[in-house]
């Protein structure tokens, strides 16, 4: 008869305390090991870990990750101007342009401050901040995404009667306070709409947006150092910190943005018709209403 052994584990800051018992509370072995983190963070004299922790990708069976085999979501101009020309809300609508004119991540163009993100021409985005939950954080994904977006003459003036006269928020939630969710974004508008017009394939995300916009950049001969600026990507090589000034010329970058333009069309937004159904004489019917 096999018997039944029952584990007991104190886990403290420095060291884990371990007992080992059987069904009648016998205890059969009982210690103190070193955590797995102090052990990872001791070092000799030298600077080098005592316990270096090394991954041994045969040994587990770890597959290999083979790029060319990976789906990454991609949107062509054509599916781009569908997704704009369906939208039946205006808000929407301008995320959506804003989001392959930009090249922006979703949850940074959720947070933008009309006051404080935007200049009054609406000629570059400035991002500081991004949203969280449904709350805005004023922390970004990395250093590297706090920068200025410069968008092409079509895109700023799209922006500017979009803006208006209106302060606070660009994209508020119904409360009119605080943002819309970036989760609920993706799941009530994003996702349904790629669904609908059959663009919601395997690999389809919100960063299809931002390889669509890293393409056109890379088709216009746009320098690799500025195209990780407007994405917000890091830029680790010697020569483009050189020439960090350059990023710092908002009349070139203005001019470079023009340059190369939208790379699609900016279908007009076009508000449908609310349906409701109205009983009368005891039979449904379909009334239109104009929105």
């Amino acid at each position: 008869m096999q018997s039944m052994y029952y584990i007991g584990l104190d886990v403290h800051k420095r060291t884990i305390s371990h007992c080992v018992k059987d069904g009648s509370g016998t205890i059969h072995d009982e210690g103190t090991i070193p955590d797995t983190q102090i052990r990872k963070s001791l070092i000799d004299d030298e600077g080098k870990p005592i316990y270096p922790i090394t991954w041994n990708n045969d040994f587990i069976d770890l597959p290999p990750a083979v790029k060319r085999e990976q789906r990454r979501g991609k949107l062509s101009a054509e599916e781009i101007e569908k997704l704009i020309a369906s939208e039946e809300q205006k808000w929407v609508h301008a995320v959506f342009v804003l989001c392959a004119a930009s090249g922006m991540r979703i949850a940074e163009i959720l947070a933008i401050d009309i006051g404080t993100c935007l200049p009054p021409d609406c000629s570059m985005i400035l991002v500081k901040q991004q949203v969280k939950a449904s709350k805005v954080v004023e922390y970004l994904k990395a250093d590297a995404a706090h920068r200025i977006v410069d968008l092409c003459p079509e895109a700023a003036e799209y922006l500017r009667e979009f803006v208006r006269d209106r302060k606070g928020l660009l994209f508020p939630s119904r409360k009119g306070t605080t943002p819309v969710s970036y989760k609920n974004f993706l799941k009530r508008y994003l996702t349904p709409s790629m669904k609908k017009l059959g663009v919601k394939e395997l690999g389809k995300a919100a960063h299809a947006f931002r390889r669509f916009r890293s393409s056109i950049l890379a088709k216009s001969g746009v320098e690799e150092d500025i195209r990780k600026f407007w994405l917000g990507h890091e830029n680790n090589d010697i020569t483009a910190q050189y020439a960090e000034q350059i990023r710092e010329d908002n009349s070139w970058r203005q001019t470079l943005a023009a340059k190369v333009g939208l790379g699609f069309q900016i279908q007009a937004f076009v508000p449908k018709p609310i349906v409701r159904n109205v009983r009368k004489n005891r039979q449904a019917s379909k009334v239109a209403m104009a929105s």
